[in-house]
């Protein structure tokens, strides 16, 4: 839309005036929580349960299928994760809704030093360890109450026998006493729980940290926009032209500066055939000037007006209207 941004009073004497136009008005340091699944598994960020802060992660399964391929999981990946040998500690939180298996909780390792997992150590995977879940409540899974369901698997290779942990964690520093924890994961899924029952973690812990899995949760974000501002400023606030005689051009100058926030178009007209007809803009006549200006920049308008012969003498009075509208092209 077109807006008369100001008016010029034209007399041998060039009355510049100018209205202006206002402006409408998560988790540890290290360490990120992410989500993954196999096959038909699911996993989400659920703000309908928490056993701290605002969000848990909602682990199911498919009430068709098998829980031997499906799988859903909460990992808790580290930058520069703890070697192996010092973790003595491990913990996370769970409920299920109704009956279900134990989640079942296994470290992704990097035994080769190249920053990948090449063996996992993993509680509680198989058919057979299905026990009755969580109902009504959150209940803690530790590291120090845990039977001797341990296993070993990788690489290319099936799992280990069962052993207790140390043994376990024994049986890794042989392979490279430097073996480092790359991720920390929860699951359901593959054998280990019963489908179609939602089930909820949070607060996972190693070692000392707890990752409550806010940070990877819903953010809320809004930002307030406000209206484009079209504003323009002039370098004076009057021209008045030097007498002229019939036959003769007379010219003068002034800038226009845009300090709106987008960039601008120009036109112009006057109330006064004797204007219209004799006053050019930039070369340009009153009706065919047209211009851009950029957000910050500013225009030099030269103007020139002729004086016909046989023009009586006098002062001759007339406005300039120079309109102004946000350019369709912005940057």
């Amino acid at each position: 839309m077109k807006r008369k941004i100001f008016s010029v009073l034209l007399a041998m004497m060039l009355m510049l005036s100018f209205s202006l136009m206002t402006v409408a008005p998560v988790a540890a340091s290290g360490a990120s929580a992410g989500l993954q699944i196999v096959n038909n598994g699911s996993a989400t960020w659920s703000g309908d349960q928490a056993h701290s802060g605002n969000y848990s992660v909602e682990l199911s399964l498919p009430n068709s299928g098998t829980r031997v391929t499906d799988s859903a999981r909460v990992a808790v990946s580290f930058d520069s994760g703890p070697l192996l040998s010092t973790v003595d500690s491990l913990s996370f939180w769970w409920r299920a809704e109704s009956g279900s298996g134990l989640p079942y909780l296994y470290l992704a390792l990097d035994t080769d030093n190249n920053q990948e997992a090449d063996r996992w150590l993993i509680w509680n995977i198989g058919p057979a360890d299905d026990t009755g879940g969580s109902t009504g409540g959150w209940v803690q899974w530790t590291l120090a109450t845990a039977d001797d369901n341990w296993h070993i698997a990788g690489p290319d290779g099936p799992y280990s026998s069962t052993g207790i942990w140390t043994d376990l964690v024994a049986d890794i520093a042989v392979i490279n006493p430097d073996s480092v924890v790359v991720e920390v994961k929860v699951a359901i899924g593959e054998g280990s729980t019963n489908l179609g029952t939602p089930v909820y973690i949070d607060d996972i812990g190693v070692n000392d940290a707890v990752y409550n899995l806010e940070s990877s949760g819903d953010v809320d974000m809004e930002v307030p926009v406000l209206a484009d501002a079209v504003s323009i400023s002039l370098d004076t606030a009057s021209i008045l032209f030097a007498g002229v005689y019939p036959g003769d051009t007379v010219g003068d100058n002034f800038t226009i500066t845009n300090e709106g926030s987008v960039r601008v178009d120009l036109s112009a007209e006057t109330n006064s055939g004797f204007y219209d007809d004799n006053l050019t803009l930039n070369t340009q006549s009153v009706g065919s000037w047209s211009d851009s200006i950029a957000e910050g920049g500013n225009l030099l308008v030269n103007l020139e007006l002729y004086v016909p012969h046989g023009t009586l003498a006098g002062v001759i009075t007339g406005t300039l209207i120079i309109w102004v509208e946000r350019s369709e092209t912005q940057p």
